[in-house]
């Protein structure tokens, strides 16, 4: 995570045989009304096909960052990887 407060939990999971993770962030900071400017790094070297919140517009990655953009207290969004194999 990039500029992320210290009150901001991240929790990751996989999914699909590792070809989508899926990224919940949920901010404990009760004074805050929202979070903004706050960007995922995704580690790595396979390559990503998508990443968006579900139900949503997909974000856009610089490289392997993407900003996540404006969110209240909790936010959730996918990664999706490129098939092992090269396919989709």
């Amino acid at each position: 995570m990039l500029n992320a407060p210290d009150e901001l939990d991240l929790v990751i999971y996989s999914q699909k045989n590792g070809d989508r993770l899926v990224v919940h962030l949920l901010d404990r900071d009760e004074s805050r009304a929202s979070l903004d400017g706050v960007s995922l790094r995704i580690n790595g070297t396979r390559p990503i096909k998508a990443v968006y919140r579900p139900g949503g517009k997909p974000l856009a990655p610089a490289g392997r960052t993407v900003a996540l953009g404006k969110f209240d207290v909790y936010d959730m969004v996918v990664v999706e990887f490129a098939a092992k194999n090269g396919e989709y």
